[in-house]
C-alpha cells in the first residue's frame, strides 16, 4: 500500500526502521547509533518535560502550560518502544498481504484493492498535514510573539542558563527538531495502524468479490473463501495483539487532554495563544477519532459479509457449498473488534463514551 510504504520511508528517517539494502555491518552499525540518538532526543525531551512539573511547576496555569507537551511526549515515547518491540511482527502482517489469500488474483481484486488505497493515502495526507501544520504554527507563534524574551515554544526543565543568544538558539532549534520527530512518529504509527485496518477493509471487500462469483467453480472456490475469511480474522487478532497497549494508553490520555483543554479554555484568558490552543485540541481530538473511526468501518465491514452471501446466487449451488456459506456467516455473526487493553472497544460509540467520561470528569474537579 502507498500509505504504508511512505510509513516505513519516514520510520527509516527517524532511526526506526534500517532500510532493507543496508546488508554491510558498518552500515547497520552506523544506522543503530543513529536510531540510538533520535530516541535519546526523544527520550530527552520528555524527561525535561516531566522534571518541569517536578522541579518548576507552581501555579495551575504554569501546569496547564506544561501539559501542552507533557502528554504528547509520553505517548510518543509509549508508540516509540511499541514500534520496537513489535517491529518484526507488524512488517510481517505489511509483507503477508503480498501472498495468497490476500493477493489480487484477477484485475477486479486489483481495483478493489488498489481503490482503497487511494482512499487510505488521501485520509493520511490530511491527517498528517493537520498534525505538522499544527507544529509549525506553534513553532512559528513562539517566534513571532515577543521574540526579545528569549522564549521557548514549550516549557522545559535544562541545567544550563540558556539566556545568551547562542545557546538560546542550539536549544530552540534542539527542542524544535524534538518535536517535529516526536510528531512524526506519532503521526507514522497511526497510520500504520490505519493501513492495516484498510488492509482488513478491503480484504473484506475483496471477500464479497469472490463470493459473489463462486457460482464458477463450486465446492473449492467456497473452502478457499472460508480459509480467506478465517484469514481475515486471524490478521485482525494480530493487529489488536500488536496496537492494544497503545490504544489504552491512547484513550486514557485522550481523556485527560479533553478534560485539560477545557480547563485552558474556561479557566485561564488565552490572548494570542487561542488559534494555537484551538489547533491543539483538534489535533488531540482528531488523533483518538482517526482510532475509533478505522476500528468502527472495520467492525461494520465484516458484518456485511452475511448480506453479501445472500447477494449472490446461493439458490444454484448444491448443499455441500451452501454449508461452506452458512459456516462463513455463522462466523461473521461475531464482529471483528479491535480493543483498547481488552477492556474497551474502538469505535464511534467509544470516542463519544470518552468525550462523556472527559466533561464528566472535568465537572467533578471543577
Amino acid at each position: 500500500m502507498p500509505t504504508l510504504r511512505c510509513a516505513s520511508m519516514v520510520l527509516t528517517a527517524i532511526g526506526c526502521y534500517p532500510p532493507v539494502t543496508w546488508t554491510s555491518k558498518p552500515k547497520r552499525l552506523f544506522y543503530k547509533l543513529y536510531g540510538y540518538l533520535i530516541l535519546m532526543a526523544v527520550q530527552a525531551l520528555t524527561l525535561s518535560t516531566v522534571l518541569d512539573i517536578v522541579l518548576n511547576v507552581k501555579t495551575q496555569d504554569e501546569f496547564s502550560e506544561n501539559l501542552v507537551l507533557t502528554i504528547p511526549m509520553l505517548i510518543t515515547c509509549c508508540k516509540f518502544c511499541s514500534f520496537l518491540a513489535y517491529r518484526d511482527s507488524i512488517m510481517r502482517l505489511i509483507n503477508c498481504q503480498q501472498r495468497k489469500p490476500c493477493k489480487p488474483a484477477d484485475e477486479d481484486e486489483r481495483n478493489i484493492e488498489s481503490r482503497f488505497d487511494r482512499y487510505n493515502e488521501l485520509i493520511t495526507a490530511v491527517y498528517t498535514c493537520s498534525t505538522e501544520v499544527c507544529v509549525v504554527v506553534t513553532v512559528a507563534s513562539s517566534l513571532i510573539t515577543n521574540p526579545e524574551d528569549k522564549a521557548l515554544t514549550f516549557r522545559l526543565w535544562l541545567p544550563y542558563d540558556y539566556s545568551s543568544p547562542s545557546v538560546y538558539a542550539v536549544t530552540f532549534i534542539l527542542q524544535t527538531v524534538s518535536v517535529t520527530i516526536s510528531s512524526l512518529m506519532n503521526v507514522t504509527y497511526d497510520s500504520l495502524f490505519s493501513g492495516l485496518m484498510f488492509c482488513i477493509y478491503s480484504q473484506l471487500e475483496i471477500l464479497g468479490h469472490r463470493l459473489q462469483n463462486i457460482v464458477r467453480t463450486g465446492d473449492a472456490s467456497a473452502k478457499e473463501c472460508a480459509r480467506h475469511h478465517n484469514f481475515i480474522y486471524e490478521f485482525a487478532a494480530k493487529v489488536n495483539e500488536d496496537f492494544q497497549a497503545v490504544l489504552c494508553v491512547q484513550f486514557l490520555a485522550s481523556i485527560t487532554i479533553i478534560c485539560f483543554t477545557l480547563y485552558r479554555f474556561t479557566q485561564t484568558d488565552l490572548g494570542s495563544g487561542t488559534i494555537e490552543a484551538l489547533m491543539y485540541a483538534y489535533v488531540m481530538l482528531l488523533q483518538i477519532f482517526y482510532y475509533c473511526w478505522y476500528g468502527n468501518e472495520v467492525k461494520l465491514k465484516g458484518l456485511q459479509i452475511p448480506n453479501m452471501i445472500f447477494a449472490s446466487n446461493w439458490t444454484s449451488l448444491d448443499n455441500r457449498t451452501r454449508k461452506i456459506l452458512w459456516m462463513i456467516m455463522l462466523r461473521a455473526t461475531y464482529p471483528i473488534q479491535i480493543t483498547s487493553g481488552r477492556l474497551l472497544t474502538v469505535n464511534i460509540e467509544s470516542f463519544m463514551a470518552v468525550l462523556k467520561t472527559s466533561y464528566s470528569v472535568y465537572n467533578v474537579l471543577q
